[in-house]
């Protein structure tokens, strides 16, 4: 049997392009989808979660956020009476300041995945006495919240969490009145400069924050001047 070696070369490398490209739409498709429900998020839906323990985690003045939580409250302009939706609240750690923002004419929703840190939440709310938030059982691609319901929606250290974040964003799109806010405080990934955490951690740079959320049909108003150490601040407009 003759066996023609230019045609083997070929046929050999064509074979070996092929499997390359194949590897590496997989490993697109992996990235791309890296954040799909049980990934990032599984122990937030842990029925095992313990709420406590994420509370003295989230709510420590060791963590950029919540050293800054009045600096980022006051730079949403919110106004007495204007409906506000945290989503991805967690423990709660923003409720007191936005309840007490938005004041008894307004509203705070406080939107969450998990069944424990909503049971939680809501203990923490009558508690607390925060009589203008309502606590909501939130889904992995929408918030469950009514159409045209919410002048403000914040992500504090939630976006780099979300399962779909193109879905998510319809939703936003979908809740806010028009001319809405779309706050985003997430960590700076910054090569060579931020812990290897947030760069094993993030998918995105501050930059493609900003080139996604536009996609969506948000406007990019502003980026916060907040002392951060590690995070930032963008402001979009539903538009």
């Amino acid at each position: 049997m003759i066996i023609n070696k230019n045609i083997l070369f070929t046929t050999l490398a064509l074979l070996f392009t092929t499997s390359c490209s194949h590897q590496q739409q997989k490993q697109q498709q992996q990235q791309h989808h890296h954040h799909k429900k049980g990934g990032m998020n599984k122990k937030f839906i842990s029925p095992n979660l313990d709420p406590d323990k994420w509370k003295n985690s989230f709510e420590d003045n060791k963590r950029d956020v919540y050293h800054h939580r009045q600096d980022i409250i006051n730079s949403l302009d919110i106004k007495m009476g204007d409906i506000v939706a945290d989503i991805g609240a967690g423990t709660g750690a923003f409720l007191k300041g936005l309840n007490s923002k938005v004041g008894p004419s307004g509203k705070v929703y406080a939107v969450e995945i998990s069944e424990k840190f909503v049971k939680y939440m809501s203990r923490r709310v009558k508690d607390e006495k925060l009589t203008s938030t309502e606590v909501i059982k939130g889904e992995f691609h929408t918030t469950t919240l009514p159409t045209s319901s919410t002048d403000h929606a914040i992500l504090i250290d939630v976006y780099h969490h979300l399962d779909e974040p193109t879905d998510m964003l319809n939703d936003f799109k979908r809740i806010l009145k028009p001319n809405g806010t779309l706050a985003i405080v997430d960590f700076d990934k910054i090569p060579g400069v931020s812990r290897q955490w947030i760069i094993n951690h993030l998918r995105l740079q501050k930059s493609e924050y900003i080139q996604e959320v536009s996609k969506a049909g948000f406007k990019f108003i502003e980026e916060k001047e907040i002392p951060f150490k590690e995070n930032f601040m963008l402001i979009f407009k539903k538009q």
